[in-house]
């Protein structure tokens, strides 16, 4: 259940980094 838990935060500022324009800069 902790490992979901980091994922769905990783995903969750994954998504935050996407909201400003850092995908460019993640591919």
């Amino acid at each position: 259940m902790t490992q979901k838990t980091e994922l769905e935060k990783s995903r969750r500022d994954f998504l935050k980094l996407a909201g400003t324009g850092a995908p460019l800069a993640a591919v």
